[in-house]
């Protein structure tokens, strides 16, 4: 939130938003299979969480590799139509809207890698962390300012997941996760351990507990 002016010095600390990381422990994401030739995005059924030139690269994709599964959580009419008209609709594996914490695990555990798309950009992109602590890579898109781009803070090139500046780029980075299992798998562990480093809900709790004490301090509140 801009304050007017600069958020600058040590009067400022940023806490990412939390997500509760032993959840996904308690679902066994360590033995994942990244040799499934299965891709996802989850997100609200909104045409504006969808990027539909990004999106041209599912298609592209499943042109060299005809047996990828596309599965989504969120679709709209205008999306199954997408996929009708490049004739690709039979690789849809489509899921119903849920906030089932159960449903929502098992929909990161059929899946090799979470593809993004969100022509709106992000100001945070919490599945981003979720698939993160579910050791899956991420594929994702760079958004111009004016629009949200945090997804390209969350997820660093090359380190735990791709991001691709066109659709293009976007089908090699589908193609090259599922036709090599082990930089999948080493992409999802890099996340992991960011998720678990940056987005912990024990370590967020812990650091907004500090400010507060911290602040308490200054005003001799408290000893």
């Amino acid at each position: 939130m801009w304050t007017g002016h600069p958020l600058v010095g040590p009067k400022y600390e940023v806490l990412y938003n939390p997500l509760d990381i032993d959840v996904f422990d308690a679902f066994g994401f360590d033995g994942r299979d990244y040799s499934k030739r299965a891709i996802g995005r989850i997100g609200r059924d909104d045409n504006s969480k969808w990027d539909f030139k990004f999106l041209e690269a599912v298609p592209l994709a499943i042109k060299e590799m005809p047996d990828i599964e596309f599965h989504v959580i969120g679709i709209t009419p205008e999306v199954k139509e997408f996929f009708r008209k490049n004739g690709c609709e039979k690789n849809l594996v489509v899921h119903p809207m849920t906030t089932d914490t159960v449903e929502i695990m098992k929909f990161y555990k059929e899946i090799s890698a979470l593809t993004h798309f969100a022509e709106m950009g992000e100001s945070f992109g919490l599945v981003l962390a979720e698939a993160m602590a579910a050791k899956l890579p991420v594929v994702t898109h760079y958004t111009p300012p004016p629009k949200d781009s945090a997804q390209t803070e969350l997820i660093d090139n090359g380190y735990n997941g791709i991001i691709a500046q066109n659709a293009d780029q976007y089908a090699d980075a589908i193609i090259t996760l599922l036709a090599n299992p082990g930089s999948g798998r080493k992409l999802g562990e890099n996340g992991y351990q960011k998720a678990r480093s940056c987005y912990d809900a024990n370590k967020i709790t812990r650091g907004l507990e500090e400010i507060f004490l911290h602040h308490a301090r200054l005003k001799e509140l408290i000893d």
